[in-house]
């Protein structure tokens, strides 16, 4: 990567912007729409876990930025997907189911 190009969204003028590497954040509104009418939310529209990434609904986690108390890294998240996935291959298996 060499440039990233920006555009003036006022005037329509486009340029490039020398750089070496790209941080992109996709947003931090949790999109959890679907969910809300399934599982609790927090205020913020985040779902709420325990810490195995389990929701009161059994068979139901949530992991990553979605989760409430997320720390809103990618390291996060995927700690976050391997305990839900413990938590589900547990779940699976022997059909416990605590939150």
């Amino acid at each position: 990567m060499t440039h990233v190009r920006i555009k003036d969204e006022a005037t329509g003028t486009e340029s490039d912007l020398a750089a070496h590497g790209v941080f992109t954040c996709v947003g931090l509104a949790p999109n959890t729409g679907l969910s809300r009418t399934l599982v609790p939310v927090d205020a913020g529209g985040r779902i709420v876990v325990d810490a195995a990434m389990r929701t009161p609904e059994r068979g139901v986690c949530a992991a990553g930025n979605v989760r409430h108390g997320s720390p809103h890294r990618v390291t996060g998240a995927m700690g976050d997907g391997a305990a839900a996935a413990a938590a589900i291959d547990r779940y699976l298996s022997t059909g416990e189911w605590r939150a």
